[in-house]
This record gives C-alpha cells, sequence and structure tokens, in this order.
C-alpha cells in the first residue's frame, strides 16, 4: 500500500492535518477551477491507466528542476508494482480546501481505493504561460510533490 501516495504523486513525509474542521467542498465554476480540478484528477488516474510518464510534462519548470524524468517514472512504475491488483481501485474523489493567490493555488486533493479507505494530499498548482501546472507543494523536496494529510477519515499509508 506503499505506493497508493507516492503513485498520486511523490510525497513528502508531510504534516498531519489533526483540526476538526469539516473540509471545505469544492465545486469547479471558473475555468481555472475546471482546469485545476482536472489536473487533480490526472494526477491520480493516470498511474492505474498505465499513462504516469505523461503526468510529468503537467508539472512547473521548477519541479522538473529538483525531480529528473527518469527518476519521476521509475517511481511510478515501483509504485504500480507495489499496488498490485489494487492499482486498477485507484481513484479520485474530489478537491477540498481549494485556495488562491494571484497565479498560484493549493488545494487538497481526495482520493481512495475504492471500497476500501479514503486519503487526502496537500498540493500546489502554478498558472504558467495562461495554464495551470502541478508545482510542488510547500516542504518538499526532490521528487516529493505532495504532502499527506490526516484527518482520521482514513491515513494514506507512508511513502
Amino acid at each position: 500500500m506503499a505506493g497508493i501516495v507516492v503513485g498520486l504523486a511523490i510525497f513528502a513525509g508531510g504534516s498531519d492535518d489533526t483540526s476538526e474542521e469539516a473540509p471545505s467542498a469544492f465545486s469547479p465554476t471558473t475555468p481555472d477551477d475546471f482546469a485545476i480540478d482536472a489536473l487533480a484528477r490526472r494526477s491520480i488516474e493516470v498511474l492505474p491507466a498505465g499513462q504516469w510518464p505523461s503526468l510529468y510534462d503537467a508539472f512547473t519548470q521548477e519541479f522538473q528542476a529538483r525531480c529528473p524524468r527518469e527518476e519521476f517514472v521509475a517511481g511510478g512504475e515501483r509504485n504500480a508494482i507495489e499496488l498490485g491488483a489494487q492499482l486498477q481501485l485507484l481513484g479520485y474523489k474530489r478537491l477540498e480546501d481549494v485556495a488562491y493567490n494571484g497565479d498560484s493555488a493549493t488545494a487538497v486533493i481526495v482520493g481512495e481505493l475504492r471500497g476500501q479507505s479514503e486519503y487526502r494530499t496537500g498540493s500546489a498548482f502554478q498558472r504558467v504561460e495562461g495554464a495551470w501546472k502541478l508545482a510542488p507543494a510547500d516542504a518538499t523536496e526532490g521528487c516529493a510533490a505532495f504532502n499527506r494529510l490526516s484527518d482520521g477519515r482514513a491515513t494514506p499509508p507512508a511513502p
């Protein structure tokens, strides 16, 4: 199961979210909202579809500079193998807590292993030349791009 979190997006250890506040539901209404939602969905769905290498181009140059394509692809391949039969259960559920700050945005991506558990990841996005890209979340390094979050509903496996 360790690959679930890494397979979605290579993770940093991140911090645990222990607040009791209910997450803010997100319903896309603007072109920016739809673009970010599509990136979040894609960040999960490429692994079970066998299209993990194609996600690399959806990241900012900042991320690509610290994570060579070969390392990124190898990480996805390892995670797909680790997930085994569970790979096809991996799915996107929704976005929560989307916050814009100019050409940057943050959000919580909620994914699931269908019929088993739900997990949450902290994510970042950056508008580059008019198009939204995945960006490394705060406090991540190397090929880590997202932060693992816990909220009591389900705790994602450690990378």
